[in-house]
């Protein structure tokens, strides 16, 4: 496969998941995102922020790319997809009402 696809695979992957994960109104996600934040501040704050899930999510699919496909210098694009995928989920405008 192409690594520029690749690349570009991986980092819409990442950000649409860590989009389900922070700002979605999907119930189970929902329920579980306001549970875990029930817990305490810092919770609260994780579970809100896309630059915080985007390196854990970021982390899992670089390392499943790099089993399937030998992706070239994992340590190198685990940061560079977790951050663009941050940045394009904290650029949406979310829709906090529901």
């Amino acid at each position: 496969m192409n690594v520029f696809l690749l690349l570009v695979l991986l980092t819409l992957a990442v950000a649409r998941v860590t989009r389900l994960l922070v700002a979605d109104a999907f119930p189970p996600v929902a329920r579980g995102r306001s549970w875990i934040a029930a817990r305490g501040d810092w919770q609260e704050y994780l579970t809100a922020c896309p630059w915080c899930v985007a390196v854990w999510v970021a982390a899992l699919v670089t390392l499943a790319a790099d089993v399937h496909y030998g992706l070239p210098a994992p340590l190198v694009v685990w940061p560079a997809v977790a951050y663009v995928a941050a940045w394009v989920v904290a650029t949406e405008t979310h829709d906090e009402e529901n």
